[in-house]
């Protein structure tokens, strides 16, 4: 594949370079009870050799890396587990379901998978690529955090 810096197509040196905006480049933040519960899966999948759960290992010790922990409370609009979260993939519709960390139903979003991985600890409107089970690379978008308790009234 040739070089971008040694192509003549003038389109390619013509197209500006995206500008993250704020909700874009937000920090992540987790819960402290999150933290365990990611510090927990990362020694479950520690000695793993397959390969969704490695690349599962590298998302969570890159989100605890970058994350800032709180202590307390939370803000209400963060994404952690218990919560509902309406999320949008490119090039389809919105969709929801309740990010847990222990086994959870067909309608809800595991901790332990590259969706709940990306999800947690991001908030409305903030953009994150989504690495699927296939390889693609997609867009996701969160569009609302509710507490799941409120949901089930």
């Amino acid at each position: 594949m040739a070089s971008l810096q040694n192509s003549t197509d003038p389109t390619l040196l013509t197209m500006p370079r995206p500008v993250p905006t704020h909700k874009q480049s937000a920090r992540i933040s987790l819960s402290a009870a999150d933290r365990r519960l990611i510090t927990a899966q990362l020694e479950r999948l520690e000695n793993s050799v397959i390969s969704s759960e490695l690349l599962l290992a590298h998302l969570l010790a890159r989100k605890l890396a970058q994350a800032e922990i709180l202590p307390g409370a939370v803000p209400d609009d963060l994404v952690t587990t218990g919560r509902r979260v309406t999320y949008m993939l490119a090039g389809s519709g919105a969709r929801s379901g309740v990010l847990g960390a222990g086994p959870c139903s067909a309608a809800d979003i595991p901790l332990a998978s590259l969706l709940g991985a990306t999800l947690i600890g991001m908030r409305p409107l903030q953009r994150a690529p989504l690495l699927r089970a296939d390889g693609d690379v997609i867009t996701m978008v969160v569009l609302k955090v509710e507490e799941a308790a409120a949901i089930r009234r």
